[in-house]
This record gives structure tokens, sequence and C-alpha cells, in this order.
């Protein structure tokens, strides 16, 4: 599409690389981060299961490194 291609995420994901190349084919990727602490990440998204505040933040980290847009 000649369109612009905007990924919304809760980033939950983008410590995998196979999510990180796939998200950084979009002209803007806005992910969301909505806790600042592993405690208040519980309670606030609910994790499923392996799903940790430091991977989170690793994630967002190696995205930004690997992302140019």
């Amino acid at each position: 599409t000649s369109l612009p291609v905007v990924v919304l995420t809760n980033g939950s994901l983008l410590n995998e690389k196979d999510v990180r190349e796939a998200c950084s084919l979009a002209d803007i990727v806005l992910p969301r981060l909505d806790a600042g602490e592993e405690e208040s990440f519980k309670i606030t998204n609910r994790p499923a299961q392996g799903l940790t505040f430091q991977n989170l933040i690793e994630g967002l980290k190696a995205f930004r490194l690997y992302y140019n847009g």
C-alpha cells in the first residue's frame, strides 16, 4: 500500500527478534509502556505467563536500536 503503516503495540513481544523485524517494516511503531516496575506491570497488564516487566523493557530497548523510523 502507498498509505503509511502504523503499528500500535503493548510491546510485550518486542524482545523476540522476528517480531522486531516485522514491526520494523512499519512507517511508525507506537509501543505502549503503562507501568514503571514489575508489580504495577502485573496489576495493570495481567500479562501472560512468562512475560515480565524486564522482558518488556529489554524488548523496547532492542527495538529502538533496530528500528530506523
